[in-house]
């Protein structure tokens, strides 16, 4: 590369400036996805050797990071410098090679300058010494996030800094650097609501159905435990949710829509996000070992069992359905976990079968909407009619079970008026009738758990169910 003469050339860093991301963590997101076992060594080599570890892994990874978030400001600010006749120069420690891979926005520059990296010399002042000696002192201006610019800032005609705090600022003041501040969109409150999906935690409700289910039985301390256990599974579930969408940050950022979850689109940075799921796990754990031993045991069997789901088993047909099942049922035994007591068969059972039936109208609805997603996870529209057909006989399944469980209670033992609870039958009927009629009509578009909470219908079957139970207990 030539020295470019005349106006301060516009330098930009890759990491965290042009991409609204850092190019290494990017790649061990993909290399967890891809290999776990492979990854976690790599992991304790980030302080020794941060830029050779990220060239090895762009070697492997980098066409899968294409799609990577850009800063749409510092894209404005290079067409702008460009319109403007100043040629602009991307900053990075990878080659150009991998560069163009990695970043889609590559045309905007007029070239890319790699850093080469020398022995015993920080990462900032390796660049900031070859970049006065290929633009001299103060020829060029460079753009980069907080802190990392600071060795190199002090050579430069103008700071451009991103997103930096005020000891960063007061730090140009004092050196008498000039400087541009630009702040991008960073992790809201709303943002980490998304990311944790807090809307889905009214699904581990369900371990409240043991508690309510015996009632009369129970005490506030039983009350603590139930609320303990829900507690730990909203942590634990949010959790994996995060690891979900750091296993699946290639195929969200191609989606139309999952494009935009937090952490894919750079809304929350990958490491917080890691350090966000390893916090909400611990303290889960935590939580749930103020229940006892067991308790522990199932919230991390429950969340082995939905990484292991979110990994692998989301891509099996009906298997997939079966385990969606299985998660939900677990949080009815951990319910049961919570109070220390055995769960009743024929209550499981109810719940294995209604949720497989609802787990199977799901993936009915996710044919109707996804189309191609779905296929690739091994359903074709094909596959609808038979879905229907499982899924209708599995509901009827359930209230047969809840029949038989009924039918086991002994009066004034869990409710005094156990016979009210043959009236919850002919609803059961009703409402699994009705959501099924509805999915066979496409007008089951969502999840029906997060259905069921906004349908008046559904509402309203549910307090009734709810009222039933109350009576039989107190009558």
């Amino acid at each position: 590369m030539t020295t470019v003469t005349g106006n301060p050339v516009l330098c930009v860093d890759l990491d965290r400036t042009l991409l609204r991301s850092d190019v290494l963590w990017e790649l061990i997101a993909l290399s967890l996805a891809k290999n776990p076992l492979s990854t976690i060594p790599l992991v304790f080599r980030l302080p020794w050797g941060r830029a050779q570890l990220r060239l090895e892994l762009a070697e492997r990874f980098a066409d899968d990071c294409s799609l990577l978030p850009h800063n749409t400001e510092i894209l404005e600010l290079v067409r702008t410098a460009r319109d403007r006749g100043t040629a602009t120069v991307l900053v990075t420690d990878l080659s150009e090679e991998h560069v163009r891979q990695v970043s889609d926005s590559i045309t905007d520059f007029d070239s890319v300058f790699t850093v080469e990296a020398e022995a015993g010399i920080g990462a900032g002042e390796q660049r900031a010494r070859q970049l006065v000696e290929l633009y001299g002192e103060q020829g060029f201006d460079y753009a980069a996030a907080s802190r990392d610019g600071l060795d190199v800032w002090r050579h430069a005609n103008k700071a451009i800094t991103v997103d930096a705090g005020a000891s960063v600022i007061g730090r140009l003041e004092s050196l008498g650097v000039a400087h541009e501040q630009i702040t991008t969109p960073t992790s809201s409150p709303r943002a980490w609501m998304r990311e944790l999906r807090v809307h889905q935690w009214t699904k581990n409700l369900l371990v409240f159905v043991p508690l309510i289910a015996s009632l009369r039985q129970r005490d506030l301390s039983d009350v603590v435990n139930s609320a303990l256990m829900f507690a730990a599974f909203c942590l634990i579930a949010s959790a994996v949710y995060i690891f979900n969408d750091l296993s699946d940050l290639a195929s969200d950022r191609a989606h139309p829509t999952k494009q935009f979850r937090p952490v894919a689109s750079g809304a929350i940075p990958i490491p917080r996000a890691v350090l966000a799921a390893m916090i909400l796990a611990v303290c889960a754990i935590a939580v749930a070992s103020l229940i006892g031993v067991v308790a522990v045991g199932v919230v991390v069997l429950y969340a082995g069992v939905t990484v292991g789901y979110s990994v692998y088993i989301k891509k099996v047909p009906i298997a997939d359905v079966v385990v969606l099942a299985g998660l939900y049922t677990a949080r009815i035994a951990a319910g049961c976990a919570a109070l220390r007591v055995l769960p009743s068969i024929w209550l499981l059972l109810f719940s294995v079968f209604i949720f497989f039936s609802l787990a199977l109208m799901k993936r009915c609805a996710d044919i109707t909407q996804l189309g191609e997603e779905m296929i690739r996870r091994g359903y074709v529209p094909a596959d609808r009619p038979i879905l229907i057909t499982l899924g209708v006989a599995s509901g009827v399944a359930s209230v047969m079970a809840f029949c038989l469980y009924v039918s086991s209670l002994i009066p004034g033992a869990q409710y005094l008026a156990p016979w009210l609870l043959w009236l919850i039958v002919p609803l059961l009927f009703y409402w699994i009738a009705r959501v099924w009629l509805l999915t066979n009509r496409g007008d089951m578009r969502d999840d029906p758990v997060v259905f069921a909470l906004m349908d008046r219908v559904s509402i309203g079957t549910g307090i009734s169910v709810v009222l039933i139970v109350c009576a039989a207990a107190v009558i």
